[in-house]
């Protein structure tokens, strides 16, 4: 592996472009077009290289795993997924540490792929399996009126999400 790189709208980017620059790897972030700039101004900051896909999110996803496959390269939420949920799911171990170890009612997750909110019950069925909490917890998904692809295949009682080729957030 090469370089790396990530489909993001702005946080991600942001952190894989860091850890790029401080591994002295190139970074190639795949956004759809329409995304703010200051969102993505964190990634550019660490000489990130941004692609702009005339398309959706998850077309800027598809277009990443192509290039990951044809030229190396790490993507970490398309081929180097693995590691991301191992480390998405430590928010789990963060609450309940702050929690002093208490189960929480409720935990509510910002959703764009709703890989964190997978990620975060990973963690909580850890959490329950080796004892160190108790209980159920109840997890929701949320998204914005403006791009809420899941929330609305849910509400249409969906199985397949549709794109959101308009983001207004």
């Amino acid at each position: 592996m090469n370089a790396v790189g990530c489909a993001s709208t702005g946080n991600l980017a942001a952190a894989t472009s860091a850890h790029a620059a401080k591994a002295g790897l190139p970074c190639y972030i795949f956004v759809p077009k329409g995304v703010e700039k200051e969102k993505l101004s964190h990634a550019l900051s660490y000489g990130a290289r941004l692609v702009v896909v005339d398309g959706t999110y998850d077309e800027a996803n598809w277009l990443a795993a192509r290039f990951a496959e044809e030229y190396n390269i790490g993507i970490v939420n398309v081929n180097i997924r693995p590691y991301y949920v191992e480390g998405s799911k430590t928010l789990a171990y963060e609450i309940c540490e702050q929690l002093g170890w208490r189960t929480p009612d409720h935990i509510i997750i910002p959703m764009a792929s709703g890989a964190l909110l997978n990620a975060v019950d990973k963690g909580l069925r850890e959490l329950k399996t080796i004892g160190l909490i108790d209980g159920e917890v109840r997890i929701s998904g949320v998204q914005p009126d403006g791009c809420s692809p899941i929330v609305s295949a849910y509400r249409e009682n969906r199985e397949f999400i549709k794109p959101v080729r308009e983001i207004n957030t």
